[in-house]
């Protein structure tokens, strides 16, 4: 494991600094803080969350887009993957939560409206990666089995010995993505030009009505493949005018019209051939769904842009199915922003509908926490 002193004792002195230079428009709330949270200097970094977020990169589009300026913070959370590496989350007041790195370098997981899924929560917080919420309970099985429960699901995953493997490889591979990308951001802040950051953001016209679409219960038997893919015709109705899709509105039978008894557990070729079915059924023709292997940043902002949802299967760990080893999970994107600091280093982020319900209908991810460059990308194409 890392040792994380040496960036966190860094990571305070620039609070230190920003402290007498910079003005906070944010305010801090210690009122309701546990001491017993494992954090480091959690009132003074509250007490100067604007800090906070201005050295952990997060650019001012993105701050302003999920309404980060605004907010109240209410508490910071040391969380552990399942290989003991540590992360933070920053909780705000009334609704938002943000999951950095160990050295708050890199926001990784950002959500302006939503609830965090560690609230009233403060020990043994498990971090697998997007959607991989866990607590891990004193009293465990007897047997050797690990117990751990999920915090949005309530439901329980009992890993053996095998899978806890698979989870810590999975927490591997994530981790290791994130240093490679925190030391891209740290060498471009480390240079003696200073970086100009560059903007470009591609999101869908009418990218609420993915937002606004309500997956409650859509996807409780690892499904997920084709419920992002409804969220998918569902916006070609709505937004691009293919009259003769989901006449029935947006429902489970949407999903099950377009999975066609096929197998809940799905890839992306796979998701492509029950599109176009799909779209022949429903008499558009000249339009087919296209499986991309390993698909880039670039990829996903040029098809957002021509107003064109991506289905994206990525290594984004399932909850529900046990381990993260086993299945992976697919959302839907609609928003890409891409932030370049110079030609070597430049951070991507996702905006995707979870197809968890409300709470999930709009996070934003880093790149590096997706791994999408191990998954597929699905769309709709004439």
């Amino acid at each position: 494991m890392k040792n994380t002193r040496k960036p966190i004792a860094l990571f305070m002195a620039l609070l230190m600094l920003f402290s007498i230079v910079t003005p906070f428009s944010v305010s801090a709330n210690t009122s309701d803080i546990r001491q017993q949270v494992n954090v480091f200097e959690l009132e003074y970094a509250q007490a100067n969350i604007n800090s906070l977020v201005r050295f952990a990169n997060i650019p001012q589009e993105l701050r302003e887009r999920l309404g980060f300026n605004d907010k109240t913070i209410s508490a910071v959370k040391q969380l552990s993957d399942f290989n003991g590496e540590i992360y933070y989350i920053v909780e705000f007041e009334p609704f938002g939560y943000i999951i950095f790195d160990n050295a708050f370098t890199l926001p990784l997981i950002l959500n302006g409206d939503g609830i965090s899924p560690y609230i009233n929560l403060y020990d043994n917080l498990i971090f697998g990666g997007p959607t991989h919420y866990y607590v891990k309970p004193d009293m465990q099985p007897r047997n050797g089995d690990t117990l751990f429960v999920h915090t949005v699901l309530d439901t329980e995953l009992v890993a053996d010995a095998i899978e806890m493997q698979m989870l810590q490889q999975e927490s591997r591979m994530i981790y290791e993505a994130v240093e490679l990308s925190t030391e891209a951001t740290l060498d471009s802040s480390r240079s003696l030009v200073a970086p100009l950051t560059t903007y470009s953001g591609a999101f869908l016209r009418r990218w609420t009505v993915i937002i606004e679409a309500n997956t409650t219960n859509f996807n409780r038997e690892g499904n997920c493949g084709y419920v992002a893919a409804g969220l998918a015709v569902w916006y070609h109705r709505q937004a691009r005018g293919f009259n003769t899709f989901a006449r029935g509105g947006f429902n489970t039978g949407l999903i099950a019209e377009i999975q066609n008894g096929r197998p809940h557990t799905t890839i992306g070729p796979e998701v492509a051939t029950a599109l176009t079915q799909y779209a022949r059924a429903n008499g558009v023709n000249n339009l087919n769904a296209i499986a991309h292997i390993a698909p880039s940043s670039h990829y996903l902002f040029e098809t957002i842009e021509r107003d064109i949802p991506v289905v994206l299967l990525g290594r984004l760990p399932d909850p529900n199915l046990g381990s993260s080893g086993k299945m992976l999970h697919a959302v839907t994107v609609f928003g890409v922003e891409w932030f370049r600091h110079s030609i070597f280093s430049s951070d991507w982020y996702y905006f995707v509908h979870y197809g968890w319900g409300r709470e999930y209908n709009n996070q934003v991810i880093h790149s590096s926490i997706a791994t999408i460059q191990k998954g597929f990308a699905v769309h709709f194409e004439r």
